[in-house]
């Protein structure tokens, strides 16, 4: 864990856009990471099996009706806007899909999406070919943190116009709680180091 933390890594979870979130958001010394984690309930009797198939996968011999891959990346271009309009450079940012449990074949070579489960993420991360300077990297986790503060207060007053605190908190609720890590698996959640900043000591009450 101490190891993680002298890595420099910082790990957002649900960072909220409009009408959607990124799951996990890893801003590290080798670049930013997006990650959607894709939970399905795996089938009795037979491998559990996740593989490619026309820039799509297949879960279990299914094709989902939303693709992982084209979602991802979305969010990916989405997090790369934020962070040019947050801090003027434009920063790299490699979408990864997790599926925990299943066996995920390897990806084709021009797959552009890390589509893995969660025992080789922390490997992929670790070893990710992207590079953060120190002003860079303060300068991302600074501006993320600046985003969640203003949007935390736009959903706060939006509560209060309406005259439901229920609903403001709900929304504040959704800005500052830290996911459970185990639903990343074991090996992601050893990855994740306790130094990550929390949410809701950045967000005003």
């Amino acid at each position: 864990m101490a190891k993680f933390r002298r890595d420099g890594y910082e790990i957002i979870h649900d960072l909220p856009g409009d009408g959607f979130n990124v799951d996990h958001l890893v801003v590290g010394p080798n670049g930013v990471f997006v990650i959607e984690t894709k939970t399905y309930s795996k089938p009795v009797g037979r491998e559990s099996r996740v593989a490619f198939s026309d820039g799509n996968v297949l879960i279990d011999g299914y094709r989902p009706k939303r693709n992982p891959l084209n979602q991802t990346r979305s969010l990916a271009r989405w997090v790369r806007g934020l962070l040019l309009d947050t801090t003027g450079k434009a920063i790299p940012v490699q979408p990864v899909v997790i599926f925990p449990g299943w066996f995920v074949e390897p990806m084709p070579r021009d797959c552009d999406v890390w589509v893995l489960n969660e025992k080789p993420a922390v490997t992929f991360i670790r070893n990710g070919r992207g590079r953060l300077d120190e002003t860079t990297h303060a300068q991302v986790c600074g501006q993320v943190r600046q985003y969640l503060s203003r949007q935390s207060w736009i959903w706060a007053e939006h509560g209060r116009a309406n005259q439901s605190p229920c609903l403001g908190n709900r929304f504040l609720s959704a800005a500052c709680r830290l996911k459970q890590v185990v639903d990343l698996g074991p090996a992601l959640a050893s990855f994740i180091p306790n130094g990550s900043f929390p949410l809701h000591s950045c967000l005003p009450v």
